[in-house]
């Protein structure tokens, strides 16, 4: 699925019951939304978000720098297009980093 934060479009997935707690997930750098895969089959329980940050898998690459508040910036906005207001977030690396700000 594809989400316009209006610079850019962020590329996602999203498994699980609608109604569940979510997880929004943040890959560390170099990596993509994939990074989570192996983790989906112990989360059925969960509405999991695994997104692509800019520049990275199938997301746009907009002209940089990329600074964090815009990484952390798309993570609120791909929130916001998909109307989740309360969230749990994991990342590793970078998106832990994202998930800080």
């Amino acid at each position: 699925m594809i989400c316009d934060v209006g610079t850019h479009k962020l590329a996602y997935e999203i498994s699980g019951p609608l109604k569940a707690p979510s997880l929004l997930f943040g890959h560390c750098f170099a990596s993509n939304r994939h990074f989570f895969d192996s983790q989906l089959p112990v989360l059925t329980d969960y509405r999991t978000i695994r997104y692509d940050t800019r520049g990275h898998g199938e997301s746009d690459t907009p002209s940089g720098p990329y600074r964090m508040d815009d990484l952390g910036n798309d993570a609120v906005a791909l929130l916001d297009h998909l109307q989740v207001q309360k969230t749990h977030y994991v990342g590793v690396s970078m998106g832990g980093m994202i998930g800080q700000n």
